[in-house]
């Protein structure tokens, strides 16, 4: 046999190597991983950058984001829509939407719609927007989903739940087409 000799005090020096390596391997992984998932939650939290191309305009003037002509050209505030009343015992602002492919190409693009008030805004996730259907045939919906050729236009009606008693000139309608974002200020009254 080649093996060399060792006294059994050379053997035991050595054992600590082996832990401390390992706790060193583990304190690391566990660094790397504070660190990504940090990044990660810093990611998720960070709004996306929005655009605001106009932000206070009139009723019937239009902005123009990425070809596509949007005016918002008439409101009307409602008790009942349809046979439908407001689930908050509030009332309804349609919104009357009018877009056009002011471009040489199709368009397509989600638009969204929403409206602020009182410093809150107003939209799909807050289950505040009214889905209107074939109930009303004298507000047919906007489609949000706008696919048009060059010239084409599409218009209907957004609606909206809102408290009674809320002037209208404290209403602003937001348009958020790919991350870019217009407003437009509501008259008193029509």
């Amino acid at each position: 046999m080649n093996e060399t000799f060792r006294p059994a005090s050379q053997k035991s020096r050595r054992w600590w190597r082996w832990p401390l390596i390992g706790c060193g391997l583990g304190i690391g992984f566990l660094v790397a991983l504070v660190g990504i998932t940090t990044v990660a939650i810093v990611l998720i939290a960070l709004p996306f950058k929005e655009d605001k191309v106009a932000s206070s305009l009139a009723l019937g003037e239009s902005v123009t984001i990425d070809n596509l002509k949007v005016t918002v050209t008439d409101f009307q505030m409602l008790d009942a829509v349809g046979g439908a009343t407001p689930r908050l015992q509030g009332k309804f602002l349609l919104v009357h939407v009018q877009a056009e492919n002011a471009g040489q190409t199709p368009v397509q693009e989600f638009v969204s719609l929403q409206i602020e008030y009182a410093g809150a805004k107003v939209d799909t996730a807050m289950g505040l927007q009214f889905a209107l259907g074939t109930t009303d045939p004298a507000h047919p919906r906007f489609r949000s989903n706008v696919d048009l050729f060059p010239g084409a236009t599409s218009d209907g009606w957004v609606g909206f739940e809102v408290p009674v008693g809320l002037n209208p000139s404290d209403i602003q309608v937001l348009l958020k087409v790919n991350n870019k974002v217009s407003g437009w200020a509501l008259p008193s009254s029509r």
